[in-house]
């Protein structure tokens, strides 16, 4: 890592249309946008409601990468995690970890006008807090009443050889335009766990919903021994989070990666997320409240490196994983790596996309 229930979930992480998946009023979606895109198999029957799960294999993304690494120095490394908002038909947002040629990682900022083909801003937001060390990801985004939203995870600083040390936590912050930033006072927002917990050396990636009158956060669990878990938290107002007292609501043994690709298709929770190993492709699970009993699905993985070096993922494929789902198609995005992709070494944001039901 440098990197919803009922009709009541609004999503982030993924792609946010008006009023995000399953919509309720107040707010845009987060994390994602949606797009037009390729599809991807047919998928199985069964799960919620006996719809058609979409868990068949992905599409790769022809025009891969969305973003590529460099030439600018703020992203030189990596683009890496990101959130994205889908504002009209023709404006998307997208909110993206940099990793810099200084090794810090900060918060940069594109846009684009299909979701598809995107235009660097520029850095929006960096660490300046002593909880931050060198690092700034966002993970996750809300629109609502005006007011952004923003999830992001800190806390880490580069060791020799690129390798990322320091604790993972997880950090607010709102804007009026998605550009100026305030971060909340009381930041960290989520912070690691005791000794022995799920989460002692990281709570990371969050992907936040509103589901009813309150907030689900899902995020990536690190404990001490580096072992990976899915864990989720709740909060009534986007700041104060009580965690989840059944976590691990995926443990180390089927969950890798960073983050996740959380959609709310309206009868089921469909995610999507690295193998175990991080990055050697993408698996698909779903679960008919978002918190208990995961399935995996029937065709994993669902995408794997393409092995072709002419590609941006031939490599890897994995890391971290967010997505959303626009119409017919879910976008899913993660992080590929190709260490000679046309000449340069290549780690930043590829897509992959499914069909999606009515």
């Amino acid at each position: 890592m440098l990197a919803a229930c009922g009709d009541d979930a609004k999503g982030t992480g993924g792609a946010g249309g008006s009023s995000g998946a399953g919509g309720s009023g107040g707010g845009a979606g987060t994390g994602g946008t949606g797009g037009t895109g390729g599809t991807g198999g047919t998928g199985a029957t069964g799960g919620g409601g006996g719809a058609t799960l979409p868990s068949g294999p992905l599409t790769r993304y022809p025009g891969n990468p969305l973003l590529l690494n460099g030439p600018e120095t703020y992203d030189y490394w990596k683009t890496g995690p990101r959130a994205i908002l889908k504002e009209s038909p023709t404006t998307y947002r997208m909110w993206y970890e940099a990793v810099g040629s200084d090794g810090f990682t900060r918060a940069a900022y594109a846009t684009s006008p299909d979701g598809l083909t995107w235009t660097k801003r520029g850095v929006v937001l960096s660490p300046d807090q002593t909880w931050e060390a060198q690092e700034v990801s966002p993970n996750s985004i809300l629109l609502e009443n005006g007011v952004y939203k923003l999830w992001y995870h800190a806390g880490g600083y580069p060791g020799s050889g690129g390798q990322r040390l320091g604790n993972g936590q997880i950090g607010y912050a709102t804007s009026t335009d998605g550009l100026t930033w305030t971060k909340d006072a009381t930041n960290p927002v989520v912070r690691i766990g005791g000794a022995g917990s799920i989460d002692e050396r990281q709570c990371a990636e969050p992907r936040v919903y509103v589901v009813g009158s309150s907030y689900r956060m899902y995020y990536t669990a690190q404990s001490a021994a580096n072992a990976k878990s899915l864990a989720m938290a709740t909060s009534t107002d986007g700041i104060t989070w009580t965690k989840y007292a059944g976590n691990p609501l995926l443990p180390p043994a089927r969950f890798g990666g960073w983050g996740g690709a959380f959609v709310f298709d309206g009868s089921r929770w469909n995610l999507w997320h690295a193998t175990m190993n991080d990055t050697s492709g993408l698996v698909y699970e779903y679960s008919v409240d978002g918190i208990a009993n995961w399935i995996d699905g029937p065709s994993n993985p669902v995408l794997t490196p393409s092995g072709n070096t002419s590609t941006p993922d031939a490599q890897a494929v994995g890391d971290s994983v967010s997505g959303y789902r626009d119409g017919n198609t879910y976008r899913i995005m993660y992080s590929g790596f190709n260490s000679s992709f046309n000449g340069a070494r290549f780690e930043g944001i590829c897509l992959a996309t499914g069909a999606a039901g009515p």
